[in-house]
């Protein structure tokens, strides 16, 4: 379908916001989860809602979200109960039963919706952060694929959107009021945990419970600043890793970055675990950058195009050589079948003598080691091998801000016993060469 100019529509409600002088409390965003693009097909929109930044978290109490949409465009669900005038919602995923009443979706006019949500005692209202929280997902009917569908929150009477917190304070505009949310359509392997028998990737740091529920990329080299939370983290999630958009091949031409989690199969999904990721960006083309906190990041080999309905196709990294930036920078860990390099634990875009360092230094060490680089869950002779195998790879991506390394570990070493073989000659060191290698495999 013809899209919503919603960059547009977001600038001026932002003008608006500013020139309210009200604090910043809260953000909103569509999300388009299905676009059929026929008459009669069916186009489903997910409500969100997010903090403003940490110093805004809050506890959401009752509030009534109100957006208007294109009657030209798309039909409005049926009705259905609570009440003789609710309309039917697709998905209800937070904010109804148990502390609140069940959500309920109501047209004040046509071309209206407004989403009610009614918290039952002040005091026990879910808390929001600064990460995008599904609420609910509306199904609506085509009925003229050539319609913009200008879906766009409300701000001013009637029927403006309004938000309170759990003690029934009336929170301000939101800081942001996005339009319809591009969606990410990505497959990576890392080389570490592939398993080449299975055609997945191990679990093994999230079996054991070791996977945080907040992403590691707070700190230099990525000084990534969003607080990009999961509430939980499903079983079938390897670790976490960090989306870079940019309009072009320098770090300088980054637009958005975005924290996400990666599935055995390769699939990086948003913090739900299952959805597409979302980036408050215009559609269109875009090189992607995906970085991972102990192997060394990759770039696609051109601008990927994404979109707000549906995802795109799927940019699959591990398809091929011919993927990644300057044909270089990955592994093949089958026949066909590649992935980022690993035994990067300091991050610095190298697999150097720090990384051998920090593996000797976290030797027998278990948890959310950086120089457990097949992420079983301890930094055990098979890192080791990993680290002697990579020492001299370099990433061909240019990172996003001067490299700091972080300071050298300060856990004592331990020798490993039991089923891991002892490694011999652990006294041996591995200097960096005036001229490092860098990584330019072929594909066979």
């Amino acid at each position: 379908m013809k899209k919503v100019s919603a960059w547009l529509l977001a600038g001026m409600l932002l003008l608006l916001v500013g020139a309210s002088g009200m604090a910043q409390q809260y953000n909103l965003q569509f999300r388009v989860d299905q676009d059929a693009n026929t008459a009669s097909g069916d186009f489903d929109v997910t409500l969100r809602i997010a903090a403003n930044d940490t110093a805004n978290v809050f506890e959401l109490g009752s509030c009534n979200l109100v957006f208007d949409y294109n009657t030209a465009s798309l039909t409005a669900p049926g009705l259905i109960g609570p009440g003789p005038d609710s309309l039917m919602i697709q998905t209800i995923h937070n904010f109804s039963g148990g502390n609140y009443q069940k959500l309920r979706l109501t047209q004040p006019s046509a071309g209206r919706l407004s989403l009610n949500i009614e918290l039952n005692s002040p005091g026990s209202g879910t808390t929001v952060l600064p990460t995008f929280m599904d609420i609910a997902t509306i199904r609506f009917s085509i009925v003229d694929e050539g319609q913009p569908e200008n879906l766009a929150w409300r701000t001013a009477s009637p029927n403006a959107t309004l938000v309170f917190d759990q003690n029934e304070t009336a929170l301000a505009l939101a800081d942001s009021l996005y339009g319809p949310a591009l969606l990410a359509n990505l497959k990576v392997f890392l080389e570490g945990p592939y398993d080449s028998t299975s055609n997945t990737m191990a679990t093994g740091i999230n079996d054991q419970g070791f996977l945080p529920l907040i992403h590691p990329f707070s700190q230099s080299p990525w000084s990534y600043g969003k607080v990009d939370t999961a509430t939980s983290i499903p079983a079938d999630i390897v670790d976490w890793v960090l989306i870079e958009l940019r309009t072009g091949t320098s770090a300088t031409d980054s637009i958005d970055s975005r924290a996400a989690l990666l599935k055995s199969n390769g699939s990086i999904v948003d913090l739900n675990g299952s959805s597409p990721v979302t980036f408050n960006v215009p559609a269109g083309n875009y090189y992607v950058v995906i970085y991972h906190r102990n192997h060394l990041g990759v770039m696609s080999a051109s601008a990927v195009s994404m979109a707000k309905t549906a995802p795109a196709a799927q940019f699959d990294f591990s398809s091929g050589l011919s993927q990644y930036f300057n044909g270089f920078g990955a592994h093949e860990l089958e026949t066909n079948v590649w992935g980022m390099i690993g035994a990067d634990a300091n991050s610095d875009g190298g697999v150097y003598a720090e990384d051998y360092t920090q593996y000797r230094s976290n030797q027998g060490n278990e948890g959310y080691e950086p120089a457990d680089y097949n992420l079983d869950g301890g930094v055990y002779a098979e890192d080791y091998t990993m680290y002697r195998k990579n020492q001299g790879e370099e990433t061909n991506v240019t990172m996003p801000v001067s490299i700091t390394p972080p300071p050298p570990p300060t856990a004592p070493t331990r020798i490993f016993q039991g089923n891991k073989d002892k490694i011999q000659n652990e006294n041996k060191i591995f200097q960096k060469t005036a001229k490092r290698k860098t990584t330019k495999n072929k594909e066979n």
